[in-house]
């Protein structure tokens, strides 16, 4: 997380708190005795809370822990017509893919038709990027299969940094 995307957060988080304190506390003088901490001592707080969680992010995903080779795993996901599943193989060389394949491996036949446009267009959305930043939504119209993606990318990142 970059600076600024930090200090956004960061402000919007502390506005929301006083906000909330001020819906809770603001109409009654006996509730407003309550409220101890100043408005720099919640973001102080927030700040030192999201610190402490990034470093166990960076500590967790640490590129540098990350083995490289070829890490093959399957990801599930429930699609409308029930449970399926999808093969990923992915390359990584310092943290970063620079390989990978998907397998259709779904049951009903939609699920195989999305899994298969999934194929076709997923790989520009990941190769060259660092594995603990891939994280797709929707590709080639599928919605759905990006969740077996995403889900068989957090095995191989477990797998990889084991």
């Amino acid at each position: 997380m970059n600076t600024n995307t930090k200090n956004i957060t960061l402000g919007v988080v502390a506005l929301a708190v006083i906000g909330f304190v001020a819906l809770q506390f603001g109409g009654n003088p006996e509730s407003q005795k309550e409220v101890t901490m100043t408005t720099e001592e919640v973001t102080q707080e927030v700040v030192q809370d999201v610190t402490e969680k990034e470093e166990v992010i960076e500590k967790t995903h640490d590129d540098e822990d990350l083995a490289d080779g070829v890490y093959e795993a399957t990801g599930a996901y429930t699609s409308p017509a029930g449970e399926e599943t999808l093969g990923v193989s992915v390359t990584l060389e310092d943290g970063v893919v620079i390989a990978a394949e998907v397998e259709p491996q779904a049951t009903h036949q939609v699920s195989l038709k999305l899994q298969n446009l999934f194929k076709d267009g997923f790989a520009d959305e990941v190769v060259g990027k660092d594995i603990t930043e891939v994280e797709l939504d929707k590709v080639n119209g599928s919605s759905l299969t990006p969740e077996g993606f995403n889900d068989a990318i957090q095995q191989i990142i477990k797998e990889a940094a084991a």
